[in-house]
């Protein structure tokens, strides 16, 4: 089964994500994309592996290439993606990328791959189309590849839930409950 949980920046969202993870029994994994760069990203990391203290899930990092995680997919029933939006940009201003990729059909034909071996794949993704208006053009690539990513990636999932201000809404499967 492959969720979305998909919010603006500081919604709520992964929360909202590990306890989705929490309540389905198995062997769980949190696949980490967000590269340690800066004093922002390493405060950032570190409340989310507190925020994980004590859940019995396993870190694999992975911040390029989500497809290379496969053989280590199969070991577990659960796997916490989080997140798309640190993984694209990686992708995209990876200066080993090939020009004019499709990274959105890559990382989405690497996350279904992940799926096959997975029963329950859980991807946490942020809207990032809430804010500004005057952006550069190698954001404005970014966002659109994000947007299409996720796109895709809500039109195959089972279940989509949209997370604001630490509420959760099921907008495809589910049945709407509290989480």
């Amino acid at each position: 089964m492959l969720t979305l949980v998909i919010g603006g920046a500081s919604s709520g969202k992964s929360a909202i994500a590990e306890n989705i993870c929490m309540s389905i029994s198995g062997k769980k994994a949190y696949i980490a994309t967000m590269l340690p760069f800066g004093e922002q990203a390493g405060l950032r990391i570190e409340r989310h592996l507190k925020l994980r203290e004590g859940k019995g899930m396993d870190t694999i990092e992975c911040h390029t290439d989500i497809s290379s995680i496969a053989l280590k997919a199969v070991d577990y029933n659960v796997l916490l993606i989080e997140d798309m939006t640190n993984l694209v940009a990686n992708e995209i201003f990876n200066p080993d990328a090939e020009p004019n990729a499709d990274h959105a059909k890559k990382i989405y034909n690497d996350t279904l791959q992940i799926g096959q071996v997975c029963p329950e794949l859980v991807i946490v993704t942020c809207d990032v189309f809430c804010g500004g208006t005057a952006y550069e053009p190698e954001t404005l690539e970014y966002m659109r590849c994000l947007g299409r990513l996720n796109q895709m990636l809500a039109t195959t999932a089972d279940r989509v839930v949209e997370v604001w201000y630490g509420l959760a809404t099921d907008i495809k499967g589910g049945l709407n409950e509290p989480h």
